[in-house]
């Protein structure tokens, strides 16, 4: 795959907080023949990730499409970028972040979401009228794509071609609050978790001995590690000089629990964007937020929407079991019955 960084301001309006967005756009080599529409990926990350988590799972995706034949579609690029305090863009943004007196509250849903729109919105994405938009969310990361493919409708008057959710929280859908019933222990763990080390290397060595970075894919984890530490001080630990830290601030992670009251917000957007969006549901069988398979059933039914489940897969599915979540997309990709016609519909 080829490669290239890119970071554009958040916002054109002079106004508004100087933040930077960073992104990778990753593209696939050229299928040995091509007759269909090309796909777009964008991917948006879970807390407490980065954008380069998402590489095992575009490796494996690349490998699926180089040893097709028969593909319906050419998937061209993929796009994955950092919520505003993860990752690279956390270092970009750090006196951003922190000089702000609500800095804690810095980075909402709505805002994490509003990233990706600019990306969509900016012009760096080289797409043609035939290409299809499909927009991958994982985790809370899939309520962040939900609001920005809505945002996208409502304010751009322009359409995806699709919107994938994995893992999404049930609240999204209506159903029981399994992550607000979870985000106390995760912030309670988030709290009193190491987030010091002398070096990358030994990091990675702490995070490969303890769960759940430990029965991650290796280049998951190194990925993480090298993309989602960053030296000394920062603005977070302005006293320590020496070794590595999160880019990503604990704070700022915790927030990111304490923010699930966002999710009151978004789910009503979920009927409106369906009508216009194809929404596909990916659940793991593993998983905590695994909803009963009467649920799945209803979600399945409704008009818009489509569902498969993983049953040997767990919430992580991403960083675990990347080439199993690249083989279940792109069956979804290959199997889809898109809405629009050729040229970027406007609503």
């Amino acid at each position: 795959m080829e490669t290239k960084s890119f970071i554009i301001p958040y916002s054109e309006d002079p106004g508004s907080r100087p933040l930077k967005v960073a992104a990778k756009r990753y593209r696939f080599p050229d299928r040995k023949s091509d007759n269909g529409p090309g796909v777009i990926l964008l991917l948006v990350h879970g807390v407490g990730f980065n954008k380069e988590t998402w590489e095992p799972f575009l490796e494996e995706l690349g490998a699926l499409q180089h040893a097709s034949d028969a593909c319906r579609t050419h998937i061209k690029e993929a796009w994955a970028f950092d919520c505003p305090n993860h990752g690279e863009a956390a270092v970009l943004n750090d006196k951003a972040l922190f000089n702000s007196p609500t800095h804690l509250l810095d980075i909402s849903l709505e805002e994490y979401a509003r990233t990706g729109l600019r990306i969509l919105t900016s012009g760096i994405i080289e797409s043609s009228d035939k290409d299809r938009i499909i927009v991958v969310g994982h985790s809370v990361g899939s309520i962040a794509a939900l609001w920005l493919t809505s945002m996208y409708q409502q304010e751009h008057k322009k359409l995806i071609d699709m919107l994938i959710m994995v893992e999404p929280p049930g609240e999204v859908f209506g159903k029981l609050p399994i992550m607000r019933q979870k985000s106390e222990a995760f912030i309670e763990v988030t709290k009193t978790r190491r987030d010091i080390w002398a070096s990358k290397e030994e990091a990675f060595k702490w995070f490969a001995a303890r769960r759940p970075w430990k029965v991650w894919d290796q280049r998951a984890l190194k990925a993480y590690v090298d993309y989602g530490l960053c030296p000394l001080p920062t603005s977070g630990y302005p006293d320590r000089t020496e070794g590595v830290t999160l880019s990503c601030h604990k704070m700022h992670e915790l927030f990111a629990y304490t923010d699930l009251p966002e999710l009151n917000i978004v789910a009503p957007k979920l009927p409106s964007v369906r009508q216009d969006v194809p929404i596909h549901v990916i659940v793991s069988g593993k998983s905590f937020l695994r909803p009963k398979d009467a649920v799945l059933e209803q979600v399945a039914s409704t008009p818009g929407m489509s569902t498969s489940k993983l049953p040997d897969a767990d919430h992580l599915v991403v960083q675990e079991t990347p080439k199993l979540i690249a083989q279940e997309i792109y069956k979804v990709i290959e199997e889809a019955k898109f809405r629009r016609a050729t040229k970027r519909s406007r609503l």
